[in-house]
């Protein structure tokens, strides 16, 4: 297996790890990028990364979901921003 597979592998690996912190917090409970990537043995540039990308599905998925129940693209614009994952 080449670089770029042994790099998806632990990209997969990591993103799992994030996806199981979040899940698991306490309510209003926030962590750092450094508390989080001394948690998961990552860098911070790494965790901000997943953060990125996680929030890119979510908005793109949020989308769809909201065209398919007819609603506006100012409305859909206005629940991305509300949530902060413009």
């Amino acid at each position: 297996m080449g670089n770029t597979g042994q790099q998806q592998i632990a990209m997969s690996k990591a993103d799992k790890a994030l996806r199981k912190m979040a899940a698991d917090a306490e309510p209003g409970i926030e962590y750092t990028l450094e508390e989080i990537a001394t948690t998961m043995g990552i860098s911070r540039e790494r965790v901000r990364q997943i953060e990125q990308k996680a929030k890119k599905n979510f908005r793109n998925r949020l989308t769809i979901l909201l065209k398919s129940e007819g609603v506006t693209p100012e409305d859909i614009a206005a629940v991305l921003a509300a949530a902060r994952i413009v």
